[in-house]
């Protein structure tokens, strides 16, 4: 399992929803390419990433995200619309990517089974309540 994998998932849903795309979808189409460079520029800049795992996460080779990447500074020059998606993007991106981080299994598991017991303790003190109140409600209503 990749590394890092659910922050490259959150900054892909951040993108995907900023331009309405799905980078992940295998074509050319000029809305696609453009978010997959706003990724790659991000992946590589503020996360530090090769160009080589930035590949691997998208299925491309490291040359295609080299290429990309190097293109970029151009292609913001001469879109608007991509560098103020770019821009919202990165700051979204820089918001949101402390609560990224992946999670090992085993502690996700522990997690989960604590949630679960708690969820079973509060649905029983729940029961319990909601037999009282109808218990109070009785006795007013008797009064």
């Amino acid at each position: 399992m990749m590394k890092n994998t659910a922050k490259v998932i959150a900054l892909k849903g951040i993108v995907n929803s900023i331009l309405g795309v799905d980078v992940d979808v295998k074509r050319r189409t000029d809305d696609l390419i453009k978010g997959r460079a706003i990724c790659y520029k991000i992946m590589r800049d503020d996360m530090s990433f090769t160009y080589t795992y930035i590949g691997r996460a998208f299925g491309k080779n490291h040359a295609t995200i080299l290429h990309s990447y190097n293109d970029f500074p151009y292609m913001i020059k001469f879109d608007s619309v991509m560098s103020r998606n770019y821009n919202k993007a990165r700051e979204l991106w820089l918001r949101e990517s402390v609560e990224h981080e992946d999670i090992d299994p085993f502690e996700l598991k522990n997690s989960l089974k604590r949630l679960s017991e708690q969820y079973n303790l509060l649905t029983l003190s729940m029961t319990d309540l909601q037999a009282e109140m109808k218990s109070l409600q009785r006795q007013v209503l008797n009064h």
